[in-house]
C-alpha cells in the first residue's frame, strides 16, 4: 500500500498510544483486560449459538456468501458472517475457525473496555469512577461469556458502545446540540 494512504491511520494510532501511556487507569484496564482475554479465552466450540455460527460458516465455505440467508441469524448476523469469512481467506489454514472466532471475540472484548473508558470518563470526568465501573461491565456474567467464546453480540455491543462515545463528543462539541444530564 502506498505510504500515504496509511499516513492517516498513523497518526491516528499514535495519537491512541499516546492517550492510553498517559492515562495509567486506562493502560491498566487494557492490560487487565488483554490478560483476561488471553487467559480465559475458551478452547474450542461452546454449545449452543456458536457451534450454529460455526455450522452456518462451514455452508458459506461450500457454498459461497449467498450462502448466508441460510445459515443460522443470517439476516441478523450477515456482517460476522462476512467479517470470518474475509478473516479466514486472509489468513488461511494457519488457525482453526474455532480459535479465530474466539480470538475475534477476546480482541473486540479489549475494544469494548477502551471505548467504554472513554464513554464513562468523558460522562463523569473521574478517571477511578471509569475503571471501577469499566471493570464491573467486564465481570458482570453476560459481557464475560459473550467476549471469551464467539458470539456476534460482543462486536454488536462494542459498535453501540463506540457510537455513544462519538455522540457524546459530537454533543459536546457542537453547542447546537443540547446534552442532557444523562448522556
Amino acid at each position: 500500500m502506498n505510504a500515504s494512504i496509511l499516513h492517516p491511520f498513523r497518526l491516528g494510532a499514535q495519537k491512541i498510544i499516546k492517550y492510553i501511556y498517559t492515562n495509567k487507569e486506562l493502560a491498566a484496564l487494557i492490560i487487565f483486560s488483554s490478560l483476561v482475554a488471553y487467559f480465559y479465552v475458551f478452547d474450542g466450540f461452546v454449545p449452543g449459538d456458536s457451534i450454529r455460527y460455526a455450522l452456518g460458516f462451514q455452508k458459506i465455505v461450500q457454498g459461497g456468501i449467498p450462502e448466508i440467508t441460510s445459515t443460522f441469524n443470517g439476516a441478523m448476523s450477515f456482517g460476522y458472517y462476512i467479517l470470518m469469512a474475509s478473516m479466514m481467506s486472509i489468513i488461511g489454514d494457519s488457525i482453526s475457525l474455532s480459535e479465530l472466532m474466539n480470538g475475534v471475540s477476546a480482541a473486540v472484548s479489549i475494544i469494548l473496555q477502551f471505548f467504554l473508558f472513554l464513554f464513562y470518563h468523558s460522562l463523569c470526568q473521574d478517571k477511578k469512577q471509569s475503571l471501577i465501573a469499566c471493570l464491573l461491565v467486564m465481570l458482570s456474567p453476560g459481557i464475560w461469556l459473550l467476549s471469551y467464546y464467539r458470539h456476534p453480540i460482543i462486536i454488536s455491543i462494542t459498535l453501540f458502545v463506540s457510537s455513544l462515545y462519538l455522540f457524546d463528543k459530537i454533543t459536546q462539541r457542537d453547542c447546537c446540540f443540547k446534552r442532557s444530564k444523562y448522556l
